[in-house]
């Protein structure tokens, strides 16, 4: 109810987000993922954004690791629907997890490092592990470092499970 509430009275759309998130939430405990992906995309348009289909041409491990801190608040926003949205695409609609992510870079391409990226980088290491594992660990390793250069610790154990699970194997 209080969502409802914050919904019909947000008068930006900044103000909405902090309620989509949590709609998304309880819709993934719920395992109503047709609804995650609703609200999310539907936010994600909101502010502004689309999804793009194929990796930023801009996208290097050297580019990424010297981008600096995201300041502006809609691609904060954007950042943060994206990363609530990357499990539930993994799981219930694998035909967009590759543009999620790869949109994730783009945003921080853009205008630098969301406290979530580790995980986009991590994520961006299983993307490449099919074609070369080497460049998949450096993206794993990557994701390590920026826990720590953007004080990301929240982000650690998923970075972790993400490249200890997928990448790290196959080292």
């Amino acid at each position: 109810r209080a969502v409802a509430v914050i919904l019909s009275e947000a008068r930006v759309t900044l103000d909405r987000v902090p309620a989509y998130v949590t709609q998304i939430r309880v819709h993934n405990a719920r395992n109503e993922m047709d609804a995650v992906m609703a609200i999310g995309m539907a936010g994600l348009e909101e502010l502004g954004f689309t999804l793009v289909q194929a990796a930023p041409a801009e996208m290097s491990i050297e580019t990424v690791s010297d981008l600096e801190r995201m300041t502006d608040p809609h691609a904060l926003a954007a950042a943060d629907l994206l990363n609530n949205l990357m499990v539930t695409a993994y799981v219930a609609k694998p035909e967009l997890f590759a543009a999620i992510v790869f949109t994730s870079m783009q945003i921080s391409i853009e205008y630098g490092l969301h406290p979530a990226s580790p995980l986009t980088v991590s994520t961006l290491g299983v993307l490449a592990w099919s074609e070369d594992i080497g460049a998949a660990y450096r993206w794993g390793e990557l994701a390590l470092e920026l826990v720590d250069r953007l004080d990301a610790a929240e982000y650690l154990a998923q970075v972790k499970t993400v490249f200890d699970g997928f990448i790290l194997p196959w080292k």
